[in-house]
């Protein structure tokens, strides 16, 4: 009879490595924060965390909902533009930062193993794009059907 012992010490030779937290940072910035959360996503999953990838992926998706619902119910003022660049900015910067200390333990916990390259990021940053755009279309499509016009 087999006798089933829970192993510990995760084997990170089947997983790819994760990616630098700066990735996504990248990734948010010029894809938008739901690429930015699927790298975070990712990335937690890889250092055996995907729980905490979970919540930072549904919550940066809320947050590209959100900032969508501000641009559209906002008159395209230069200062409400101007206030969308800065969320987008600190949302980046907060997708970065959440991941650096576990990345760091990771790192610490494995010097023999490279982080991913960045560029194998960008697939992801594509869909996350096109998910934000998708999102925003429909934003739209709701917010016009109600007859909302920006104050």
């Amino acid at each position: 009879s087999m006798v089933y012992l829970p192993n510990m010490s995760v084997d990170y030779s089947s997983r790819p490595a994760p990616w630098h937290p700066r990735v996504a940072l990248i990734i948010a910035l010029l894809f938008s924060w739901v690429g930015g959360g699927l790298i975070v996503y990712q990335n937690f999953a890889r250092m055996g965390r995907a729980h905490l990838g979970r919540e930072l992926l549904i919550n940066s998706l809320l947050a590209t909902l959100a900032l969508i619902l501000l641009a559209l119910l906002f008159t395209p003022t230069e200062g409400a533009q101007l206030l969308i660049l800065l969320l987008d900015l600190v949302g980046s910067v907060i997708l970065y930062r959440l991941q650096l200390k576990p990345f760091q333990q990771w790192a610490k916990e494995h010097p023999q193993v490279m982080p991913s390259s960045g560029w194998t990021s960008l697939g992801w940053g594509l869909l996350g794009a096109v998910i934000a755009m998708g999102l925003a279309f429909f934003t739209s499509l709701v917010v016009a059907s109600i007859g909302f016009r920006p104050s």
